[in-house]
């Protein structure tokens, strides 16, 4: 025996027996019931509503403006009248939830939903993220972000030339959910990806320029240098000669202010890269120069260096941020590239735990010399661990409150375990604070 809902199904939409109304849409017609319609508020105020020019038609040709929505949605969506339970498949499912808003079809938009936030993947991400901002899926806009922020860096399988400038700004300001990977200058470089993307699609009115993992520097220095006047014999002008300079380019600035000059900044290859680069003007970079060099006279000569506190508001958008994946659970000690003010931070992963080790030994350093010789010095730092499935969610994270480390020279302090549930590889994320974040150098009683 058939089960009812199958039987309506079935017996009234499929084979449309005791049809009182005929809907006509996308070169189709489907001979249906006023009563099973009337579910939706789309179609109850056009029966209801006597305004209505098809209040009293038995025939409704409905014009389908939103190119979301094709014929096989519009199939599920009006079959959804007659049964209790629909299954939708990822691929089709934006469509149907155009036709769910269409006919506000709240049982439809939740089922929609529930698909789409089981499926953000590297193929569906993108399309999700703009399909929820269209039709007001919330959640699924804001899973999508997350997805984003976390994978940017770590999934070869995003298109990125696909990211706009709104939402790719969106992710970079994603400060509690971004993970860096390696460091700064390397968001840089992606960052530098993307802008070739962007400007290659207007040039060749759309069209993709694919980048060779092998050889993407060449290639892209290459057709920015294009885009600039020659180098200027004077030092001094360079400034007026790096491509945010040109009004044409200006709007993909933001996307760069997002990076973290005090960051690329520590270490000389990333600067005379950005520098070598002409993208981000020398006027960009200039502040932070000053600013770090005053840091570091904090930080070695301030008698508040081994004393000052931090606003935990302020520390996700100043912090340096650090990041690699941990393949496994063996051990390792490593360090992440970046003069930071002369103390040799070492972070070490050993039995599932993670700590972290000033390291003082000009023989082990790559800064000889340079090392900060305090008997005390203090940062801050937050730690973040997330766990993702084959699809880059997150199953796990962990993420520790800002805290405080007074070291010593040599002294190791452990951060973190990780509980035995959590399975690798997972992705770490190491944020530092080694001043204020607003600091009055010139502030003597301070």
């Amino acid at each position: 025996m058939k089960s009812t809902s199958n039987y309506i199904y079935n017996t009234l939409f499929v084979n449309g027996e005791n049809s009182d109304i005929c809907v006509r849409a996308l070169g189709r017609e489907w001979h249906l019931h006023k009563l099973y319609l009337c579910q939706s508020p789309y179609f109850e105020s056009m029966f209801k509503d006597s305004q209505w020019r098809e209040s009293n038609e038995r025939v409704i040709d409905m014009s389908i403006p939103d190119e979301n929505i094709t014929e096989r949605a519009l199939e599920i969506a009006l079959g959804s009248f007659y049964r209790e339970e629909i299954a939708l498949v990822p691929i089709e499912v934006i469509s149907v939830l155009a036709c769910a808003s269409l006919f506000s079809l709240e049982g439809l938009l939740a089922e929609c939903e529930s698909v789409m936030l089981e499926n953000v993947n590297a193929q569906t991400v993108l399309a999700y993220y703009d399909a929820a901002l269209l039709y007001g899926v919330v959640r699924v806009a804001d899973k999508c972000l997350k997805w984003l922020a976390i994978n940017l860096m770590t999934c070869d399988e995003l298109k990125l030339e696909s990211m706009s400038v709104t939402l790719l700004d969106k992710v970079l300001s994603s400060t509690k959910h971004l993970m860096i990977i390696q460091v700064e200058t390397d968001l840089y470089s992606l960052c530098k990806k993307w802008l070739f993307y962007q400007l290659t699609a207007e040039k060749g009115n759309g069209a993709v320029v694919k980048l060779d993992p092998k050889s993407w520097q060449k290639t892209t220095n290459e057709f920015f240098k294009s885009l600039l006047p020659p180098t200027p014999s004077k030092p001094s002008s360079e400034n007026a000669n790096c491509l945010f300079d040109n009004d044409t380019y200006s709007k993909y600035a933001t996307i760069f202010r997002k990076i973290r000059l005090q960051s690329i900044v520590n270490d000389l290859q990333s600067v005379r890269l950005i520098i070598h680069d002409r993208i981000i003007p020398k006027s960009w970079i200039e502040p932070y120069l000053v600013h770090n060099w005053l840091n570091l006279l904090f930080v070695d000569q301030d008698k508040l260096s081994n004393d000052f506190e931090i606003d935990p508001n302020d520390f996700d958008n100043t912090c340096l941020r650090f990041g690699r994946i941990l393949s496994s659970d063996s051990p390792g000690t490593w360090r992440w590239i970046g003069f930071n003010y002369g103390i040799d931070l070492l972070m070490v992963h050993n039995n599932r735990t993670l700590s972290l080790k000033r390291n003082t030994s000009t023989m082990h350093s790559p800064y000889k010399g340079l090392l900060s010789n305090r008997t005390v010095v203090r940062f801050y730092y937050v730690l973040k661990l997330v766990e993702l499935d084959a699809n880059g969610n997150e199953v796990w994270s962990k993420r520790t409150e800002p805290a405080c480390f007074d070291m010593h020279k040599n002294e190791e302090k452990n951060c973190l375990t990780i509980e035995p549930k959590v399975k690798y590889p997972l992705v770490l994320n190491l944020f530092l604070l080694f001043s204020p974040a607003k600091l009055n150098y010139l502030n003597q009683n301070e």
